[in-house]
């Protein structure tokens, strides 16, 4: 994919996307595939008063030290069919190989002993750690597996304890990176017993 695309309907197509197995590029920014750590996902619609106006879609794809955010504006659905066709494109070109790899990552980490972070919470052997509010005194509550409940909504992915509903948390796909990823994980200890036999509650 090299083309010279628009980012919103009344734009012109003056913004250069290129993916190829080794980079890409897009808007001038230009990161290895095989650095990427971090992707995010999410659509939501664009309303001024009671009235929707368009929607916008984004990708996001980072490594340790760059970012690459693609943001599509489609107003009034003004070039819909080309901003539906385009985004189709792109995650055909990206997401699955993207997110493979920073499966297996995470999942290499885990079976290791090691911790992965996504949003505010830690992920270990031990299950999960949230943490909640930014002032001190942080306040950090413990999930072990065996209490896990998680449901994925349209817009977030909630985690809490079955045994205690005041340990919860929200995880927004707009701003969180890799829930895409932390839901295949947790879909592989919890019910493919991935990380084989775990600590008790």
């Amino acid at each position: 994919m090299n083309e010279a695309i628009k980012s919103n309907s009344f734009g012109p197509k003056n913004k250069v996307l290129r993916i190829n197995n080794k980079v890409i590029q897009f808007n001038r920014q230009t990161i290895a595939r095989k650095d990427i750590v971090g992707i995010k996902q999410y659509a939501r619609a664009m309303q001024f008063y009671r009235f929707r106006v368009g929607e916008q879609h984004y990708l996001g794809l980072k490594t340790a030290t760059a970012q690459i955010d693609i943001l599509f504006t489609c107003y009034f659905s003004i070039d819909q069919d080309y901003f539906i066709d385009l985004e189709n494109r792109i995650i055909a070109e990206i997401w699955e190989q993207t997110t493979d790899q920073i499966w297996l990552a995470g999942k290499t980490t885990l079976l290791n002993h090691g911790t992965l972070t996504v949003g505010p919470c830690q992920i270990s052997r031990q299950g999960i750690l949230v943490t909640k509010g930014n002032a001190l005194p942080i306040k950090q509550q413990q999930i072990a597996w065996a209490d896990l409940q998680y449901q994925v909504l349209h817009d977030r992915l909630v985690l809490n304890n079955q045994n205690d509903y005041a340990v919860y948390t929200n995880l927004y796909f707009k701003n969180t990176w890799n829930i895409d990823v932390l839901i295949a994980l947790l879909d592989w200890i919890t019910q493919e017993n991935g990380l084989g036999n775990l600590p008790a509650t």
